[in-house]
């Protein structure tokens, strides 16, 4: 999954057939990371984001989300440590 800040949107590709599944309106996308549990973690804007995603399809809707976290200032990437720490 990459996220395309110009267009508000996530793109899901498959990587092993290089080809892209669907895509997904999010607002002004950041960093995203999976975490152990496979959920994707994303900024939006100035938000951190939860979701648990449906299976990835053509037509696809993100589920709402769960906020982690909000007013974060100008945030661009997050990263993920061995415990679940999100940074």
């Amino acid at each position: 999954v990459t996220g395309l800040r110009k267009l508000n949107e996530l793109v899901f590709v498959d990587a092993a057939g290089g080809k892209q599944i669907a895509t997904a309106p999010l607002e002004n996308p950041g960093g995203l990371a999976f975490d152990a549990g496979g959920r994707l973690l994303a900024i939006s804007g100035n938000r951190l984001l939860r979701f648990t995603l449906p299976e990835v399809a053509a037509g696809m809707k993100l589920p709402e989300p769960e906020v982690l976290a909000t007013d974060l200032g100008d945030p661009r990437g997050l990263a993920l440590d061995g415990a679940g720490n999100i940074y």
